[in-house]
């Protein structure tokens, strides 16, 4: 984009910021009300919008809001790792297998979207297989 190294490292703290300060409230209100699902969606499909924005254009500063929207999928992954540790409380070794399913689970859109991109401008590939990637997740709650 043009900038310098320490501009371009300033510029990608705010979205890691804003999820930082998102995960925590997502994940203390689904606390408090013991809703989960909500608390879960919600932030998947904000990230899906995050996605589907980068996806429909080149402008620069439309293209770093949405990085603030593509980062909220993880604030999901955080109630849902929640959500998995209490209801699997039978033993540590059933609780440890089912977290790092839903880990491996839930990185697999990282995985094949770092694979598929072919244009190294418009990555349209890549942004539908990582917005897809909330898909599944969001079906297991159903």
């Amino acid at each position: 984009m043009g900038y310098n190294a320490t501009i371009s490292l300033l510029l990608c703290a705010p979205p890691w910021i804003l999820k930082t300060a998102t995960s925590f409230i997502v994940a203390w209100h689904s606390d408090a009300t013991g809703e989960r699902f909500q608390h879960i969606a919600g932030p998947l499909v904000v990230s899906i919008l995050g996605f589907s924005i980068v996806i429909s254009t080149m402008t620069t500063a439309v293209r770093y809001l949405s990085l603030f929207f593509m980062t909220q999928s993880l604030a999901a992954l955080a109630v849902y790792v929640t959500w998995v540790m209490n209801t699997f409380s039978q033993s540590q070794s059933k609780r440890a297998v089912a977290i790092a399913l839903v880990n491996s689970m839930a990185t697999i859109g990282n995985i094949g979207g770092s694979s598929v991109h072919i244009d190294l401008v418009l990555y349209a590939v890549t942004d539908t297989v990582a917005g897809a990637s909330g898909r599944p997740v969001g079906d297991l709650h159903m």
